[in-house]
């Protein structure tokens, strides 16, 4: 059986994932998430807007973060 090629559906996949040990899951879960990484970030990317920033605006954002932080403490 060529696994590299066979399509199955998610809920066939989903029974199957089921019948794993916790560990197998989360071992399975961790490779989906690094395989899947690109496509998802591509994705998210494509709804978040462009926004051009300034060094100034850049600035003045870690100062804000900074001092917020410090004020924190």
């Amino acid at each position: 059986m060529n696994t590299d090629t066979e399509k199955i559906s998610v809920p066939r996949f989903m029974n199957i994932f089921k019948k794993f040990s916790a560990s197998d899951k989360i071992k399975i879960a961790d490779q989906i998430n690094r395989e899947t990484f690109e496509a998802r970030w591509k994705l998210l990317d494509a709804e978040l807007p462009d926004v051009e920033l300034s060094e100034q605006e850049i600035m003045d954002e870690v100062r804000a973060v900074r001092y917020a932080e410090k004020d924190k403490r």
